[in-house]
């Protein structure tokens, strides 16, 4: 499968234009909107241009049977960042197992802290 010309691989194969690979970030992000304290999905600057849905802030890999996630978000001011994160990894690490996939590494990047509402 061929990879796009803007992404990166470090190790993996990226998955892209799989209708599977589309229901898993829906699926994710619904998990991470919906988790207290996350105000937004950020993409990364290399998939701003483009794109508008928020699954392009979802960047899935996968590597021998393990899926791998990476998402940047934004938190609410008055929320312990630490915790956030280790609650979103958990969560996003669930919805990946109902949805028959086995949870590998679970990257969360703070990008920005701001009040809710914006």
């Amino acid at each position: 499968m061929p990879e796009p010309e803007n992404d990166v691989v470090v190790s993996g194969t990226v998955l892209t234009g799989d209708d599977t690979t589309d229901d898993l970030e829906g699926v994710i992000v619904t998990t991470v909107l919906n988790t207290p304290g996350v105000t937004r999905l950020v993409r990364p600057w290399w998939r701003r241009v483009g794109m508008s849905d928020d699954r392009s802030a979802v960047r899935i890999s996968e590597e021998d049977g393990r899926t791998d996630v990476g998402i940047e978000v934004t938190v609410d001011l008055t929320v312990p960042i630490v915790r956030l994160t280790q609650d979103l990894r958990h969560r996003v690490a669930t919805a990946m197992t109902q949805a028959g996939r086995t949870p590998g590494k679970v990257d969360v990047i703070v990008s920005r802290v701001e009040r809710s509402g914006g």
